[in-house]
């Protein structure tokens, strides 16, 4: 395969990963970031490093990456705050601005060219939901309530923005990524080594997917024309308690700790993303026939811890 992708939040865990594999599929990325760019070096094939180009934010009205994304295969968009943290009112402006505004600027270039890309994906997150208990929630199902749901609704509503552009579009709804580089799961891991087990009832659905199956499905929405809005979690739907359980067991450690409801909404909205329960299932991924390299937490677990 062959074509310019431009790729934002490109150092990030989905971001390395996803250049390496735009490469040794003969792709050219362009790669969009706040600092220069990592090196990729998880692959002896990647001699062409130097196929990868990088801009800053404040260079997308520059002749130079202008010629880049006019007729371009794909935009990419990834880039956006990490959700971890407390959420003060700067977190949350950050939150959204870094998905929301990045995303609007891109739209404005697409607008403003002759040959625009074919395809826009677009990052999402399964916080779109918001708190829905035990029902099981398809791509069909609508939107929830609370910041996250609401940054998620602002962020795919770009997409659309680009659609009308004539782009192909495509949202994700990322539930929790796995990747041994970063992400939720090193966090994880640091709760077991202490302990924790439990947080609140532990009964909360939290969705999952190695970031392994991330990247298979962002290859096949760009080789096999795919569109609309994807469930990118795996097909094994599991509750908090459930992945402390077995990542405790991966690391062959014990959890003999709770954390408290109460004493995880003293810190405010940050415990709304623990404590809410989401069970997203990829029904759009399993009625496209998609085959899932890691479709159950034992078998993620396995590979990378």
């Amino acid at each position: 395969m062959t074509g310019r992708i431009i790729v934002t939040g490109s150092s990030g865990l989905i971001g390395t990963s996803l250049v390496e594999e735009l490469l040794i599929r003969g792709y050219t990325p362009i790669c969009i970031g706040r600092k220069p760019g990592v090196r990729y070096k998880d692959h002896a094939q990647l001699d062409d490093i130097n196929r990868v180009s990088r801009y800053t934010w404040d260079m997308l009205d520059s002749l130079s990456f202008r010629r880049q994304i006019e007729g371009a295969k794909a935009v990419i968009h990834l880039a956006g705050e990490p959700v971890a943290g407390l959420m003060t009112p700067w977190k949350k402006r950050r939150i959204l601005e870094s998905r929301v505004r990045t995303a609007e600027s891109l739209v404005k270039v697409l607008q403003s060219l002759d040959y625009k890309p074919d395809l826009f994906i677009s990052a999402s997150a399964v916080g779109y939901y918001g708190n829905r208990g035990d029902a099981v929630l398809s791509e069909s199902a609508g939107p929830g309530n609370g910041f996250l749901s609401d940054v998620c609704m602002a962020w795919e509503g770009v997409a659309l923005k680009a659609e009308a552009e004539g782009c192909r579009s495509s949202v994700l709804r990322f539930g929790l990524v796995l990747g041994r580089n970063g992400g939720i799961l090193p966090v994880l891991k640091n709760l077991i080594k202490l302990g924790v087990g439990k947080m609140g009832s532990g009964t909360q659905w939290w969705p999952w997917i190695h970031v392994e199956d991330v990247i298979r499905i962002i290859v096949h929405i760009l080789e096999q024309e795919w569109h609309g809005s994807i469930n990118a979690v795996a097909p094994d739907p599991v509750t908090q308690l459930t992945i402390a359980k077995s990542l405790s067991a991966s690391m062959s450690k014990k959890i003999p700790f709770k954390v408290p409801e109460i004493l995880l909404k003293m810190s405010g909205d940050l415990s709304s993303e623990i404590l809410n329960s989401k069970k997203v299932v990829p029904q759009v991924l399993l009625d496209r026939g998609f085959v899932f390299n890691y479709p159950t937490l034992e078998q993620a677990f396995a590979d990378l811890v």
